[in-house]
């Protein structure tokens, strides 16, 4: 793994909120909560993170789908003191990333939170989302940056966000790079995230 100096939170939060509002689970509530506020949807789908502003809504809006500012739902026991970097990783340690500690994942990697154990599930492959994503990559498309966090360095890595596409690469790794680029958190107390 190769990491960049530190980059901010900001950062972080605009990516993860790049990610929700193209997912079609999290989209709408993105959208409605955008339209009430009177805000566009530039605000996520092109973040500008030198704004304060911009920042602190997004930081808003993460919080309001996913409990972040609150550390409650996805984010509940999520540590305050983690260090972002961008980082390239290898198609090896891509595969060696985990799956968030959270009943479906378990289930569909076979209790091993390991993609290439997804990846081979029937459950994973009649997934339309996952489908779409591995056709996306048929085509040469490229994704969002997962999201992946851990302890220190050396330690193991958890999938905060990306799960679908981490799976369609597992089902698809002739068409992945050799490196990949993606955002990677570190705290000592991320153990304490409950879904570490």
């Amino acid at each position: 793994m190769k990491l960049t100096p530190s980059i901010s939170e900001d950062e972080m939060v605009s990516l993860f909120m790049r990610s929700q509002a193209s997912s079609p689970r999290v989209n709408k509530t993105i959208i409605a909560a955008l339209n009430r506020d009177g805000k566009e949807t530039s605000l996520v789908e092109a973040p500008d993170t030198s704004n304060d502003e911009e920042n602190r809504y997004r930081q808003e809006l993460l919080t309001m789908t996913r409990g972040y500012g609150s550390r409650t739902k996805l984010f509940t026991g999520f540590p305050n003191d983690v260090t972002w970097h961008w980082a390239e990783i290898t198609k090896e340690e891509l595969g060696k990333l985990k799956y968030i500690d959270y009943p479906y994942w378990v289930e569909i990697s076979g209790r091993t939170r390991a993609a290439d154990d997804a990846a081979k599930n029937e459950e994973v492959s009649e997934n339309l989302h996952i489908s779409q994503l591995v056709s996306a990559l048929q085509r040469g498309e490229k994704f969002l940056p997962l999201i992946v966090v851990g302890t220190a360095e050396n330690s193991s890595l958890v999938v905060l966000d990306g799960h679908h596409r981490l799976t369609a690469y597992a089902s698809k790794w002739s068409l992945v790079p050799e490196t990949i680029r993606v955002m990677v958190g570190f705290s000592p107390d991320m153990d304490k995230w409950k879904f570490y």
